[in-house]
């Protein structure tokens, strides 16, 4: 007579741990989606943040090419035509200069929060570095080639061609 009602008891038993057990399941799964959610929009932030950096280094670069760069080499064609590193550092620096210069405190502070803020002028002189580096590659590789076309008219004699 009493091993029915255990039955029942242990049945019951474990049918209330087997909702106790979805519950806690249910609730670690929506709370794990909540803080996806919650990083994903960090990260999104901080990626916006970061691509909103990359535009303004990229914005001021392509100034300085148009300002310094090319007229540098535009005037210099026949004598020295290459940009050496001397250039590109002083472009640097003066373009880093004016970044952090033009840079509001809140968007500061918003970078320090995902770079070191000791290092954060670092890391802009190195953005600028590396995309004023490029373009002056991309210069450089324009301008031995207008050399090479200039070099190849100026071999050019009378007698190669045909009378």
């Amino acid at each position: 007579m009493t091993e029915p009602y255990t039955r029942v008891v242990l049945t019951i038993i474990a049918l209330s741990l087997i909702v106790q057990l979805f519950f806690s399941l249910w609730q670690i799964f929506l709370l794990n989606k909540t803080v996806k959610n919650e990083n994903t929009t960090l990260s999104s932030t901080f990626q916006k943040t970061i691509d909103d950096l990359d535009k303004l280094i990229q914005r001021k670069c392509y100034v300085a090419y148009r300002r310094a760069l090319e007229p540098y080499v535009n005037k210099a064609l026949k004598n020295r035509p290459l940009i050496n590193d001397t250039v590109v550092n002083n472009i640097s620096i003066q373009i880093t200069k004016e970044v952090l210069e033009e840079m509001s405190e809140s968007y500061r502070a918003k970078l320090e929060e995902i770079y070191n803020a000791e290092k954060l002028d670092d890391i802009i002189l190195e953005l600028v570095y590396n995309t004023v580096t490029e373009m002056a590659m991309n210069i450089n590789k324009t301008s031995i080639n207008k050399m090479n076309l200039i070099s190849r008219f100026g071999s050019i004699s009378r007698t190669d061609f045909d009378k």
